[in-house]
């Protein structure tokens, strides 16, 4: 058989990436706008509002539980496919102007078929890449979510400030198209082989069942029977410690997305705070490529410990900044910090997964990010009145520390490695 390609910028991997870049400008473009577009269009409460924003999370969450089984139905390429392309057609939708309850129907739906979308390209993107370069590889490609998460809150914001909604919607539904066009050109190599394979057995299986004049159920008790449906047809549990690490970060992140605003009013430090992202992105951008290829050559020790370094310090330079140079260094060590433990975990969890559960650990790590920055409001909303804005940027800076002594426990008992 030919040997498989070693090098990391492969087409395939190369138009994967772009793809999720897209599907994230979309999705950042309209969730930074979207509590804005409700009150000036709709007169909504604040509350409202924002319930607006977060229901995509809602219909994302959902699709990262039901991917896997809708790739197994459907295969990699077809789901691909119809994710993006109902994300085409939702984003078109906005245009209608058709009322709040039919604005909830097209969030939850564009955020159920974005997750559906990004957990199959990135299952299709990722296990391309050759195993001695699986960290530097996810590294890369992660990259598309951090200048995604830069370009499409840039995007939206000034969209709306300048053009209008009307015209914010019509890019949105043109970068959707445009990822509709990747996505068909997408190959999954994968689908090709496990055909083949499917193939070879189905001879094998015939010619046991030739000889010994019935199917061996015990050989082969997939094809006998029918799997009955339970929690690990949703979630692979070897992905679940590295994702619970992950997930204590994130709370960190979520808040910082969801107050920086607001808190950046409150420090008059706002001219500071629009130009937040674009640092912790540039530094992702500079530092990722680095950080991939010391976890291949060192390990994820390091590597993850150099990150949680650099995020609880972003967290209570953040938290204490009082001037816009201290928040904009927060910015880049949040950016290493989120750059740095983001890829290398995901890669900890892929890793583990057997052939064909790699899909679902990739959803179950998704899904774990996404419940964080969800939820994060509702967890942690109510101790803002309490300790204010920048206790509660230091406290979770201390839950990171905590992630970060979990993850050398869990990684001391083998379950992360």
């Amino acid at each position: 058989m030919p040997s498989r390609n070693t090098g990391i910028f492969t087409k395939g991997f190369v138009l994967g990436t772009l793809v999720n870049l897209l599907l994230y400008v979309n999705y950042y473009t309209l969730m930074v706008v979207m509590a804005n577009y409700c009150m000036e269009t709709y007169a909504t409460d604040l509350g409202t509002a924002g319930f607006s924003a977060s229901i995509f999370i809602v219909g994302a969450l959902i699709a990262r539980f039901v991917s896997p089984a809708v790739i197994g139905a459907l295969g990699r390429k077809k789901t691909l496919v119809l994710g993006v392309g109902m994300m085409t057609v939702l984003s078109a939708c906005y245009l209608l102007n058709a009322g709040m309850a039919a604005l909830f129907c097209i969030r939850i739906l564009h955020g159920f078929f974005y997750g559906l979308a990004q957990t199959t390209v990135t299952s299709i993107t990722t296990e391309s890449i050759p195993d001695e370069h699986k960290g530097e590889g996810i590294g890369y490609y992660m990259l598309s979510v951090t200048v995604g998460s830069a370009v499409g809150p840039f995007l939206g914001t000034s969209l709306m400030h300048g053009p209008g909604f009307t015209v914010m919607f019509i890019v949105c539904s043109i970068v959707a198209a445009a990822g509709l066009a990747g996505a068909t050109n997408v190959h999954d190599m994968k689908s090709k082989a496990a055909a083949a394979k499917e193939a070879r057995e189905g001879i094998e299986d015939l010619a046991v069942a030739e000889t010994a004049g019935a199917p061996d159920a015990n050989a082969h008790p997939a094809r006998v029977s029918h799997r009955k449906l339970s929690l690990s047809t949703f979630i692979e549990s070897s992905a679940l410690p590295i994702s619970f690490v992950i997930v204590l970060v994130y709370l960190g992140y979520g808040a910082v997305i969801t107050y920086l605003n607001a808190f950046a009013a409150e420090a008059n430090l706002t001219a500071a705070a629009g130009v937040f992202f674009v640092a912790y992105a540039v530094t992702m951008l500079v530092s990722r490529p680095f950080t991939g290829k010391a976890f291949d050559r060192r390990g994820d020790l390091p590597v993850m410990t150099s990150g949680f370094i650099a995020f609880v310090a972003g967290m209570v330079v953040i938290g204490t900044s009082g001037n816009g140079a201290m928040l904009l260094a927060g910015a880049c060590l949040m950016g290493y910090g989120i750059g740095t433990i983001q890829p290398s975990g995901l890669t900890l969890a892929v890793r583990r997964a057997a052939d064909d559960r790699f899909d679902v650990a990739n959803s179950t790590f998704f899904i774990c990010l996404d419940a964080a920055i969800g939820l994060c409001p509702l967890l942690l909303g109510w101790t803002v009145p309490l300790i204010g804005y920048r206790g509660l940027f230091v406290l979770l800076g201390g839950i990171s520390i905590v992630a970060f002594f979990l993850y050398l426990a869990l990684r001391k008992r083998g379950l992360i490695a």
